[in-house]
């Protein structure tokens, strides 16, 4: 048996196995239904070594999955009744594995729209996505958040609490409500996609891995609406253009790299035609979202001229963004753009008009502000943004910068 086999499956199939019996029980199955899909996994590790690998080796999963659902039926009140009768239902999978398919993929679909329910928080809505649509487990899941497995298993359970309170089905919603909740989903897919692009969580920074499971997720989306929600083409361009560039974001000694600083040659080229691609595709109409601008924005970012008509684009399409959603954070990439546009000067003198809050992020400007017309004071910016940083990492990458400055 090859080595790899299993953990490809659970990366695969856990999720399915997962939504297609909370499709037969509920919401209220949630936790059941990861137990008995773990449960399976190790039921495969203990079996296919001794006794081979099964010819359908999700086939096999599928049916010790429901084989042990009807056990916990058998042994449980509350589910025997509801329960048998729901998994009699079940394609089998030798026979019907289309309709099977089908199935699964309405399951997990759904499954997006529960685990993005606006009324959990942000970080349990991605922890339940991390745990029940990607099939992360409970230690990957507090290596991410930076926590301890019992603060996720609290935080998973408060979750499921929310959602069986507020009496959430595993159903799409209705048409009037699904406007609505696909920018909620949205959102979520848009932060579980920033934890990997740029954690200031994790020691690491960087996690591919997160970032291409919220592409799985999108593209979900994708297949199922098509055209009719534009912005969800727009998020995926977002997540293409900020994932061509993630190779070149990092060295050799896995040091970050400033975008000035990078290899365009690492820029993946398959990743920038995809987000232009589906750029154009959800550019119908005169409506745009906060996904059309950002996705804009970071096309401009993979173009490597550094011509001023580059950064005025930019200026303008931060202005845009500015303006349909105001932030702190969308403030000072702005004006980083209006300083390549204008001059350094002419930026400082623009932020003097605002009362930013203290963050690594507003100081580590300051200094790039101040890196040309007084080196002091651009060291005790960097100085100060190293005490706001969270990660190693990103210290290390301020302090290079002071060092830069000493050698000048």
């Amino acid at each position: 048996m090859e080595a790899a086999l299993i953990p490809h499956l659970f990366r695969t199939e856990f999720a399915k196995i997962s939504a297609l019996l909370c499709n037969k029980f509920g919401v209220e199955f949630m936790a059941e239904a990861d137990d008995i899909t773990s449960d399976t996994f190790v039921a495969a590790l203990e079996s296919w070594p001794y006794n081979g690998v099964p010819h359908n080796p999700a086939g096999w999963l599928y049916k010790v999955a429901i084989n042990k659902a009807l056990n916990l039926i058998n042994r449980n009140k509350h589910w025997k009744e509801k329960g048998r009768a729901e998994l009699m239902t079940v394609p089998q999978v030798d026979e019907q594995e289309q309709d099977l398919s089908q199935l699964i993929s309405d399951s997990q679909l759904q499954m997006i729209f529960v685990c993005c329910h606006p009324c959990n928080p942000p970080e349990a809505q991605i922890a339940l996505a991390l745990r029940t649509l990607c099939g992360f487990g409970i230690d990957e899941i507090a290596t991410a958040f930076i926590t301890n497995k019992e603060v996720i298993n609290k935080r998973l359970y408060r979750a499921r609490l929310q959602l069986r309170e507020a009496g959430q089905h595993l159903a799409l919603p209705d048409d009037a409500a699904l406007g609505s909740r696909i920018d909620n989903v949205l959102t979520t897919l848009y932060l579980f996609y920033s934890e990997g692009y740029y954690s200031e969580h994790h020691p690491d920074v960087i996690r591919e891995d997160l970032c291409r499971e919220a592409m799985r997720l999108n593209q979900m989306l994708i297949e199922a609406f098509n055209d009719q929600y534009p912005q969800v083409k727009a998020l995926m361009a977002l997540m293409h253009f900020q994932y061509a560039r993630i190779k070149a974001r990092t060295g050799r000694m896995g040091e970050l790299i400033l975008y000035k600083d990078q290899d365009i040659q690492q820029w993946d080229p398959f990743h920038i035609s995809e987000g232009t691609r589906l750029l154009r595709q959800s550019s119908t109409g005169d409506a745009y979202s906060r996904f059309h601008l950002e996705a804009a924005i970071a096309s401009m970012y993979c173009q490597p001229d550094p011509s001023p008509a580059k950064w005025t684009a930019i200026l303008h399409l931060y202005d845009l963004l500015y303006q349909l959603m105001p932030s702190d954070l969308i403030l000072l990439n702005k004006m980083y753009a209006y300083a390549c546009v204008h001059g350094n000067d002419a930026a400082l003198l623009q932020l003097s008009h605002y009362n930013i809050p203290d963050s690594q992020f507003k100081w580590a400007l300051l200094g790039n502000l101040y890196f040309d017309s007084d080196v002091a004071k651009s060291v005790v910016c960097f100085q100060k943004a190293i005490k706001l940083a969270k990660t190693d990492k990103e210290k290390k990458l301020l302090d290079s910068v002071i060092k830069d400055l000493y050698s000048i």
